[in-house]
């Protein structure tokens, strides 16, 4: 299989620690321990579950296991921090590099590359990295590698995904979306069911369920909350407010939140990524999800 050999290939980047160790266990696809009994989850990525506590193995979960034990156990391994150190169950988040064919190589771009694991972008992390990640998915996707070969049994929830991603997988399953809801994306088109109180987006999961003969369709956000539906909380559509406002200074540009539309994280005006993203725009405090740094 062809791989594109540039995408492995990073630029210098200044980190503020790093070092080096041995991996002697491997937990799961994404989360390794290392010779000092250190636990280290790979940031920016997530494969699917093999061991948790109130979850069945899924799909594609043990080929991820043994994808990464083929990689890195036994191995030393060089880790990075990003601006977080530590997730909330303790684990060191890091990037782990290792000696491979093509020399100092990034796993966490690799496994994501080699389809074994999704690019994971609910919670931000550095912005050079998390757009390599999303592109080694969008390759993987596109030459159907690992999990990718039969998107049909992929059960992760990527709900927490910006709305073009989002339309981007749905096209690898079956059945894929329709021309008329790919062409009502854009215009804030929004479905429900009479038999339920919940308005979602064309491309959720939960709207591709309702029968054609319970199916509603509302022009906007606006019509459905009139008719007394709530958002679906997997697709996260927008909310309609009039209580919340944001105050945009017309000379200075400055407003009080600030939108990367690319990863859909919302960022108030102390947060290192305000107004330093690639993509974004000024919002709402209802707009998006809460930056994981400074709260939204």
């Amino acid at each position: 299989m062809k791989r594109f050999l540039a995408i492995l290939i990073l630029p210098a980047v200044v980190f503020a620690y790093s070092y080096e160790r041995e991996v002697t266990t491997v937990t799961d696809g994404d989360t390794i321990v290392l010779d000092n009994l250190e636990t280290v989850r790979l940031i920016g990525i997530d494969t699917p579950e093999t061991v948790h506590p109130s979850k069945p193995v899924e799909y594609f979960g043990q080929e991820a296991s043994e994808y990464t034990q083929s990689k890195l156990l036994g191995e030393m391994v060089r880790i990075e921090y990003d601006q977080e150190k530590v997730d909330r169950y303790g684990r060191t988040l890091a990037y782990v590099f290792f000696d491979s064919a093509w020399g100092d190589t990034l796993f966490n771009l690799l496994i994501i590359e080699d389809g074994y694991a999704f690019a994971y972008t609910e919670y931000p992390f550095e912005e050079e990295h998390m757009a390599r990640f999303r592109d080694a998915e969008r390759t993987a996707r596109d030459f159907e590698r690992g999990l990718w070969t039969d998107p049909d049994r992929i059960d992760t929830d990527l709900s927490y995904r910006p709305l073009h991603e989002l339309v981007e997988i749905s096209e690898k399953f079956e059945p894929p979306p329709t021309e008329d809801v790919l062409a009502s994306l854009p215009g804030g088109y929004v479905v429900a069911s009479n038999q339920s109180d919940k308005y979602h987006l064309p491309v959720c999961r939960y709207a591709e369920r309702i029968h054609s003969w319970n199916l509603i369709t509302f022009e906007s956000v606006s019509a459905a909350t009139r008719a007394s539906y709530s958002p679906c909380s997997v697709c996260f559509p927008p909310v309609t407010t009039t209580t919340t406002t944001t105050y945009i200074d017309e000379d200075t540009g400055s407003c009080d939140y600030w939108l990367n539309t690319d990863s859909w994280v919302r960022h108030n005006r102390g947060c290192r990524y305000y107004k330093n993203t690639k993509y974004g725009r000024c919002c709402t405090k209802s707009e998006g999800r809460a930056c994981g740094i400074c709260g939204g």
